[in-house]
């Protein structure tokens, strides 16, 4: 496919979403243009030094990814997509908004380089073809709502010998209250206990890469997965569990009271886990 070429129907196939997932679709549309503009995104940026927007944790665990075949899965604008490609990749991005679709094109034609775009929800994805690498990161897990067929969609976009790799936020650390001021008051979100059954629903009407926005779809539905509930489902789907690891910082400020440590932020005395890594492959 050319740079940056948008292919909306083949594989990715959507039909009628759940309740929940509908909601979801129309808040991430809401928030593409508000996104695309937004300094925490800086396109320009991107465009202009070409450096990938990968942090090192990622980078060092996927490793070399020059001539292989990656598929991201819930790619948003595609930042991450693109910087696999400028890594040396061959790169398939996965989403069920056309609207950050079309900025993910729109962006890969500006960076010249070679990304195909599929619209679609992850659990009846069927591209047809296998990769060497199943990517999602940075908040993606919270919103699957089935975490089994999750995987197993991921699973079956593998060739023997590939892996999916994962690096996401601890769902130990989704069950703390965001809007605590300190860590001595630390206290648990009534909607986030970690053995939680079902979505939790939030209306915000700002986004992460602005807290000042007005959406027009505030609403949205997030679930929790519990660590062995993830790892059961890799287990399940056939893969193997190559590591699975833990970290004491995060990637943005999860709480007020975090402070910067180079490229990561961190609580001090690291009490609780606020980052997870894994990789399973397909033998």
């Amino acid at each position: 496919m050319a740079a940056g070429e948008r292919d909306p129907g083949q594989g990715g196939r959507r039909g009628k979403l759940p309740d929940e997932v509908a909601a979801n679709l129309r808040n991430w549309e809401a928030r593409v243009a508000t996104h695309a503009a937004s300094a925490f995104y800086d396109l320009d940026g991107l465009v202009r030094t070409r450096r990938p927007r990968l942090d090192s944790i990622a980078l060092a665990e996927v490793g070399a990814v020059a001539g292989k075949d990656l598929l991201h899965l819930q790619c948003h604008i595609g930042t991450d997509t693109l910087s696999w490609a400028l890594l040396g990749a061959r790169v398939t991005g996965v989403d069920f908004s056309p609207g950050a679709l079309r900025v993910g094109a729109e962006l890969a034609g500006r960076l010249g380089v070679e990304a195909t775009f599929v619209e679609s929800d992850i659990v009846s994805l069927d591209l047809g073809r296998r990769f060497d690498v199943v990517f999602a990161s940075h908040g993606a897990l919270p919103w699957v709502s089935d975490m089994g067929r999750w995987v197993e969609a991921a699973a079956r976009h593998l060739r023997p010998g590939g892996f999916l790799y994962v690096e996401d936020d601890h769902p130990v650390a989704q069950v703390f209250d965001a809007d605590d001021r300190d860590l001595t008051g630390l206290r648990i979100h009534p909607d986030h206990p970690y053995f939680r059954a079902g979505p939790w629903r939030e209306e915000w009407p700002g986004t992460y890469a602005d807290p000042e926005a007005v959406l027009p779809d505030p609403v949205s539905y997030q679930w929790m997965h519990p660590l062995g509930e993830i790892v059961q489902a890799v287990l399940d789907s056939g893969l193997r569990l190559e590591f699975l690891h833990e970290f004491p910082m995060e990637h943005w400020q999860r709480f007020p009271f975090m402070t910067r440590d180079g490229e990561w932020w961190r609580i001090e005395g690291d009490p609780i886990p606020l980052l997870f890594s894994l990789r399973a492959r397909l033998d």
